[in-house]
């Protein structure tokens, strides 16, 4: 409570009116409000990080799943086993120019599976590297994916 003096020297009590914050109660919620962003501002780039991380991961995921079923549809006899190549953007869709992608794609079937020690002609593995389009060429794929190709019984003869 604050006292005051009034002219005749008697001192009179002064109701304290009580809805601020003190210099004190300020200073330690901005230093609280500082450290929680600074701690937050520091996790930033590692959620950054691993979130784009996560989505090329789902990305290439769903090129090889893409290549895997073109080769699905296609007649066995005219499965092609020499390499191709294609581009596709961030978001896994196909682009026409390596400038506008981020993965670059090469994709090749063999010409028979070796199962247990067999030759098995009704099988073909496709083998499917995907690498970042820009970037140093000596560096190896990011992911390979492997599918086996079963003969669909569709024939190019037949398809038409």
């Amino acid at each position: 409570m604050n006292i005051q003096s009034d002219s005749t020297h008697r001192f009179r009590k002064v109701p304290h009116i009580g809805g601020g914050f003190t210099l004190l109660e300020c200073a330690i919620a901005l230093a609280i409000m500082t450290a929680g962003l600074t701690a937050l501002f520091g996790v930033l780039p590692v959620a950054l990080s691993s979130s784009r991380k996560a989505m090329d991961t789902t990305c290439r995921s769903n090129i090889g799943r893409q290549i895997a079923s073109e080769y699905e549809r296609l007649p066995f006899d005219t499965i092609d086993t020499t390499g191709q190549v294609k581009y596709f953007s961030d978001q896994g869709l196909e682009v026409p120019l390596e400038a506008n992608a981020r993965f670059r794609v090469l994709y090749r079937a063999e010409t028979n599976a070796s199962l247990f020690g067999t030759v098995n002609n009704s099988i073909k593995p496709v083998i499917i590297q995907i690498f970042l389009a820009f970037g140093p060429t000596n560096q190896g794929p990011l992911s390979t994916v492997t599918t086996l190709v079963a003969d669909n019984g569709i024939r190019a003869s037949n398809s038409q």
